[in-house]
């Protein structure tokens, strides 16, 4: 797949299947024309009525100014998705609490997951968030003393 804009067919390649998707192999991806994108931005790449399997690997997610793109697989779509957008950001701890900002894609759905150490055997869900496009405050009522570490899951997709 090639990607070289935002705009689903020219600017990036879309393939939309009418019936169900059956994915396995590895996903190529390849950016023309030294195009970087944008932090909100994500691509489109299939388009199904329904999906079985996921791409055993994947090649190219890393764009020439060295972002990387994330797969996220919905019930009707394949996006790859900045990675850039929701990462965490400006954490702030206080006794008993602990606040950070993440930047969400507006209609992605997101779930803010933590887990006291690594490597996590289980991630426990903190809040779920829909993306607004705009930084979004997070809190953990209850923190504990020593260390947590926290991650964004992309849950649903506009698509879905």
């Amino acid at each position: 797949m090639e990607i070289a804009g935002n705009t689903p067919g020219s600017g990036h390649d879309q393939l939309a299947i009418l019936g169900s998707a059956t994915l396995a192999g590895r996903l190529d991806v390849r950016f023309l024309n030294a195009f970087e994108p944008d932090a909100a931005d994500f691509f489109a790449l299939l388009a199904y009525a329904s999906l079985s399997g996921s791409f055993e690997s994947t090649i190219g997610l890393v764009t020439p100014g060295s972002a990387t793109l994330e797969a996220a697989y919905g019930t009707q779509a394949f996006v790859l998705v900045n990675n850039r957008t929701h990462s965490l950001f400006q954490p702030a701890g206080a006794v008993g609490s602990f606040t950070f900002q993440i930047l969400t894609i507006p209609g992605f759905s997101y779930e803010i997951q933590y887990t006291d150490s690594l490597p996590a055997t289980a991630w426990s869900l903190l809040t779920q968030l829909s993306g607004t496009g705009v930084p979004q405050s997070v809190s953990d009522p209850s923190p504990p003393s020593v260390q947590r570490y926290y991650r964004a899951v992309i849950t649903g997709i506009p698509a879905d």
